[in-house]
C-alpha cells in the first residue's frame, strides 16, 4: 500500500496537508481500493518509514513554492513554513528511509515550473546520500487529491492554472508526471508495477 508523507511536523503549520491526506485516504477506502494509504507525518526523532517495503511509492505532499525554487511550503502563503530539497532529504533518512527504497512521488503543486528544478535537486541529494536505487517522480502541473471523475471512478486530477480567471480544463495528473533520471530530467514512462 502506497505512503503518504507529510514533510512538515505539527508546529510547521501542516493542518491543511493534514486534511488533503486525510480526505485521500478515505476516498480510498470508500471506493473499495485494496490498498489504502498508510499516512505518516514528520515528527523529529520518529524513526517511522523503516517498515515501509523497499519498492512501494511514497508520496510526498507539499505545495510548491513560487518564491523560491529549493523550497517547498506547508501552505501557499509567502509566510508559510518551507523544507528545503536537501532537509527533505534528511528528515526521510531520520525517518528510517532504507537505502534500498526505490519510488518517491513529489505530489507537489508545480508553481511556477519549480518543481522541475526541486525535484532534480531532491534526486541528486538522495544519490549523494546513498539513495542509489531511488526513482523520483514528480508533476509538471498544479495537482490535486484525487476526486470524482465522470467515468465514476477517483483520479489524481492536473490543472493547469493560466494567468486570467479562465475556466481551465482538468486532466489526469499522470498525464504530467515526469521522471528525474541520472542528472537529467525524462519524460514519465509507465510501468506496471508504478
Amino acid at each position: 500500500m502506497p505512503y503518504l508523507y507529510v514533510p512538515f511536523g505539527k508546529l510547521e503549520k501542516n493542518n491543511n496537508l493534514y486534511q488533503l491526506a486525510f480526505i485521500w485516504m478515505l476516498t480510498s477506502y470508500f471506493e473499495g481500493r485494496k490498498a489504502v494509504p498508510v499516512l505518516k507525518v514528520y515528527r523529529d526523532g520518529v524513526n517511522q518509514l523503516n517498515a515501509a517495503p523497499y519498492d512501494e511509492k511514497i508520496y510526498i505532499l507539499a505545495h510548491g513554492n513560487p518564491y523560491h525554487q529549493d523550497y517547498v511550503a506547508s501552505l501557499r502563503t509567502a509566510d508559510s513554513p518551507v523544507v528545503s530539497y536537501d532537509m527533505l532529504a534528511d528528515r526521510l533518512k531520520e525517518e528510517g528511509l532504507r537505502k534500498n527504497h526505490r519510488k518517491i512521488v513529489l505530489y507537489i503543486c508545480s508553481a511556477g515550473g519549480n518543481t522541475t528544478v526541486f525535484a532534480h535537486n531532491f534526486y541528486n541529494t538522495m544519490h549523494r546520500n546513498g539513495y542509489n536505487t531511488i526513482d523520483v517522480y514528480y508533476y509538471e502541473a498544479a495537482v490535486g487529491i484525487p476526486t470524482l471523475w465522470n467515468d465514476g471512478q477517483y483520479h489524481k486530477e492536473g490543472l493547469f492554472i493560466p494567468d486570467s480567471r479562465a475556466l481551465v480544463p482538468r486532466f489526469r495528473a499522470s498525464e504530467v508526471r515526469k521522471q528525474v533520471q541520472e542528472n537529467r530530467i525524462v519524460p514519465y514512462i509507465p510501468h506496471s508495477n508504478l
